[in-house]
C-alpha cells in the first residue's frame, strides 16, 4: 500500500486531481459558477409578476371565471407551485387551489419570501386584493445535485474521478511512450544487430522494448509490442517442478535468482513454433529496488529438431540391433 502511495503515477495523478479541484474553487470565487438559485427565484418573480398583470386586466373586465380557470391550471401544471390563491384586499380568498391554507402563512401586508410571493392586484387604480403563489423551497426545487446547490458534493466527485482518470490515462500514456525517448537511437540499433531475441519489461511486466530479432519471430513490429503484457502471448514452460514454475522473469520481477538459463517455448499466431533458451536479469534502481527484467532469446529451435531427428535415429537403431540380436538367437 505504501509502495502505491509513493508512485511517481499516483503522485502526478493526485497532483493534476487537486489542481483541478482549485481550478473550480477559483471558478466559484470569480462568480463564473451559475448561480441556480437566484435564477429560480427570478424566474418565480416573473411568473408572479405576468399573472398578477393578466389578473389585474381580467378583473376590470370583471372575468372572474377566467381568473379561477387560469390559476388552476397554473397550480396543476407547475410541479414546483404547491399552491394559490387570489384573497380580496379585505383578508378574505375568493379562489384558492392545492391546499392553500395550510401552505400559505404570510399576512397580506408582509413581505413576500422566496417560497411565498404575494403581488398586489388592481381594479383600475384602486387596489383589489393580492394573488398568493406558494412554492416549494428553493432546496427542494430543480435538481438536488445542481452545482450551486451542492457545490462540495461537485468538488469531491471532481477530485475522485479526476485522480482515477488521470491514474489510468497516466498509465496508459507510460505503456504507449516511444522507446527511442528512454533507450538512445545508437544503442537501440546496436540490440537490432544481435541474433538473440531481447525485451525489455517493466515492473508490471508490460513491454518497454524489443529489438528486431524477436519482433522477426512475432510477425509483428517493435512498435506494436510495446505496450503488450509479456505474458499474454502462448509461452509454454517445462518448470513445472522447478522453484520458478512460471515465466521466469515474473520470478525475476518477483525478487528470485534463476538457477541459470530457461528453456521455453513460443507458439506464434501463424502456427510458428519455437525453442528458446531464455535469460533474464532485474533492471533495478539506485534504491535497489527493481523496475524492470532484461530478458535475452536464444533461439535453439534448429537444434531441438536435430536433436528430434537424432533421437528418432538412435531409436530406429536400437530397434535395429535388438532385431539382429533376436534374429542371431534365433
Amino acid at each position: 500500500m505504501r509502495a502505491f502511495i509513493k508512485s511517481p503515477l499516483v503522485r502526478i495523478s493526485f497532483g493534476l486531481a487537486m489542481l483541478t479541484v482549485s481550478i473550480l474553487l477559483i471558478t466559484d470565487l470569480l462568480g463564473l459558477v451559475p448561480d441556480t438559485k437566484k435564477a429560480e427565484l427570478q424566474s418565480r418573480k416573473i411568473i408572479a409578476e405576468s399573472l398578477a398583470v393578466q389578473f389585474s386586466g381580467k378583473i376590470t373586465d370583471k372575468q372572474l371565471d377566467s381568473v379561477e380557470e387560469t390559476l388552476q391550471s397554473v397550480v396543476e401544471r407547475n410541479e414546483g407551485i404547491l399552491s394559490a390563491a387570489v384573497r380580496l384586499y379585505s383578508g378574505d380568498l375568493l379562489v384558492a387551489f392545492g391546499n392553500h391554507h395550510q401552505n400559505w402563512t404570510l399576512d397580506p401586508e408582509a413581505r413576500s419570501t422566496t417560497s411565498q410571493i404575494q403581488v398586489p392586484l388592481f381594479n383600475g387604480k384602486e387596489r383589489w386584493g393580492n394573488l398568493e403563489l406558494r412554492f416549494t423551497e428553493l432546496a427542494q426545487a430543480g435538481n438536488q445535485f445542481s452545482t450551486q446547490q451542492s457545490f462540495l458534493a461537485v468538488i469531491l466527485f471532481m477530485g475522485l474521478a479526476g485522480f482515477l482518470a488521470f491514474l489510468l490515462f497516466l498509465k496508459r500514456t507510460m505503456r504507449e511512450l516511444n522507446p527511442d525517448a528512454v533507450i538512445p537511437e545508437r544503442v537501440r540499433k546496436a540490440l537490432d544487430t544481435l541474433a538473440e531475441g531481447l525485451l525489455i519489461i517493466d515492473e508490471n511486466g508490460y513491454i518497454v522494448f524489443s529489438n528486431a530479432a524477436f519482433s522477426s519471430r512475432m510477425n509483428m513490429s517493435p512498435q506494436e509490442l510495446v505496450g503488450k503484457n509479456s505474458a499474454e502471448f502462448k509461452w509454454q514452460s517445462d518448470q513445472a517442478g522447478s522453484a520458478c514454475a512460471q515465466l521466469p522473469w515474473l520470478c525475476v520481477l518477483e525478487g528470485r535468482e534463476l538457477p541459470g538459463s530457461t528453456m521455453i517455448k513460443l507458439k506464434t499466431g501463424y502456427g510458428e513454433t519455437y525453442t528458446f533458451n531464455v535469460n533474464a536479469s532485474p533492471i533495478t534502481a539506485p534504491t535497489g529496488a527493481i523496475r524492470g527484467v532484461l530478458i535475452t532469446f536464444d533461439d535453439i529451435t534448429e537444434i531441438e529438431v536435430k536433436n528430434e531427428e537424432l533421437s528418432r535415429a538412435l531409436q530406429k537403431l536400437e530397434t535395429s540391433q535388438n532385431e539382429i540380436t533376436r534374429q542371431n538367437q534365433k
